[in-house]
């Protein structure tokens, strides 16, 4: 039952995360003309704190469930993440990853760490859609 409302939690605050959808499911859509990508990182995993590490380096450092991180510029590539355990030394032993992201030239993304429907940790990357929306409009993805 724990599980259950666990995930159930999880589901629930990325369906709230409009304007997102999978990077894959998005590849073509590029906002950018050759500039940064721009990441930010969301933990939707509870009762959890843990650190982050992106290509071997201590990018955020007891990230606790709720999370947003700020907003991290980006050459476009593949960058390696591993999240670990809040008090690890490296990121040798990784909770989750190390998993590849990779971000496209001038396009925004957010990488959620959140709970397999068994339960499991992941992580997910998701492409931000940040064109403009008209007046009178609104935008869900889910």
């Amino acid at each position: 039952m724990r599980k259950t409302i666990a995930v159930g939690a999880v589901v629930g605050v990325l369906v709230a995360l409009a304007g997102f959808m999978p990077a894959n499911a998005n590849e073509n859509h590029s906002h950018g003309d050759n500039g940064p990508a721009e990441l930010t990182v969301f933990h939707a995993i509870p009762g959890v704190t843990v650190d982050v590490y992106v290509n071997g380096a201590l990018t955020l450092d007891n990230f606790t469930p709720g999370s947003f991180s700020d907003t991290l510029s980006l050459d476009p590539g593949t960058y390696s993440v591993a999240i670990t355990a809040a008090d690890a030394k490296d990121a040798s032993n990784p909770v989750i990853g190390p998993i590849d992201l990779k971000l496209g030239s001038g396009n925004n993304y957010t990488a959620v760490a959140h709970l397999t429907e068994a339960g499991m940790p992941t992580a997910t990357l998701f492409q931000n859609n940040p064109d403009p929306v008209g007046k009178g409009k609104g935008r869900l993805t889910v």
